[in-house]
């Protein structure tokens, strides 16, 4: 979607904050669509977002907005369902059904491994270990708590930047006092 999806997209998204319905009228309306052309590539716009999940169809010609969903997951997802089908599989063969990078799929595996689900033969090929696999995929819980304590960091460096921020402003005040 181009330019002109992004601003039905932004429409979307800023009316419908919090979960709010809002009606085709309204998100044209937002985006500044005027010609009857342009409310054509409107309709179209919003009937992808729809399909794509970001939109969703409360009633004919209602839409709550719900946002973009999770690209990863939805990879990991369709190679957790291609592994399930055929038991055995190759990096290469998850990279070409799942369109994830060769890094990700690696992890991924890695990560299926670590938790016992796959093993590695000798040819590189990864076979399930489990007759009965789970509905779910397990969770990466170190990368988890890695992302949880980068968030943390971030979060401390942002408050010390504001303090820091805080202190030349005082300073600023205090030497414009000292001129006058």
């Amino acid at each position: 979607m181009g330019n002109f999806a992004e601003r039905i997209r932004s429409a979307a998204a800023s009316l419908g904050s919090g979960g709010a319905v809002m009606s085709v009228k309204d998100i044209l309306d937002r985006a500044g669509v005027q010609t009857y052309r342009d409310k054509k590539r409107g309709w179209n716009a919003m009937r992808d977002l729809t399909r794509s999940g970001e939109l969703r169809r409360v009633d004919r010609g209602r839409y709550r907005y719900v946002g973009k969903p999770n690209g990863a997951s939805k990879k990991q997802a369709v190679m957790w369902r291609f592994l399930r089908m055929r038991r055995m599989v190759t990096a290469d063969d998850l990279i070409e059904v799942s369109g994830a990078s060769r890094d990700y799929v690696l992890e991924w595996l890695r990560n299926l491994v670590r938790h016992e689900v796959v093993r590695r033969r000798g040819d590189g090929a990864y076979m399930l270990t489990q007759a009965i696999p789970e509905a779910e995929p397990p969770m990466d819980e170190a990368k988890a708590a890695k992302l949880r304590a980068l968030r943390a960091r971030k979060k401390a460096v942002g408050s010390a930047l504001r303090e820091i921020g805080q202190g030349f402003e005082k300073l600023a005040h205090l030497v414009e006092s000292m001129e006058l």
